[in-house]
């Protein structure tokens, strides 16, 4: 549930259409702050072992978003990049519709 969230997530925030041959670097930079702002905002919301976890995976995928370089055109790596924070900004989102039902009991 909260993966298929966080890819409707992004794909709704990602803005490209399938001819787009540019992705500026500004919005590569915009889409990792909102990502790395709301991990902070969710880790202070949320104390438990679930959420750690969930947190745990959404940092990684921001760290991955950060080192996804190859030989492909430079605005190619920009949206993969892009893409990957806004899929752990949508987990972390909808974190709450995650924990708070399993803390509740």
């Amino acid at each position: 549930m909260l993966a298929r969230r966080a890819h409707e997530f992004a794909l709704s925030e990602l803005d490209v259409d399938p001819g787009d041959t540019g992705y500026d670097s500004g919005r590569t930079f915009r889409t990792k702050r909102r990502a790395v702002s709301q991990f902070r905002k969710s880790r202070n919301e949320y104390d438990s072992n679930v959420a750690g976890v969930v947190a745990s995976e959404a940092a990684s995928r921001i760290h991955t978003g950060d080192s996804r370089l190859d030989d492909s055109p430079t605005w190619r790596d920009r949206l993969r990049s892009a893409t990957t924070f806004l899929v752990a900004e949508g987990m972390l989102r909808n974190l709450g519709d995650v924990v708070e039902p399993l803390e509740q009991g």
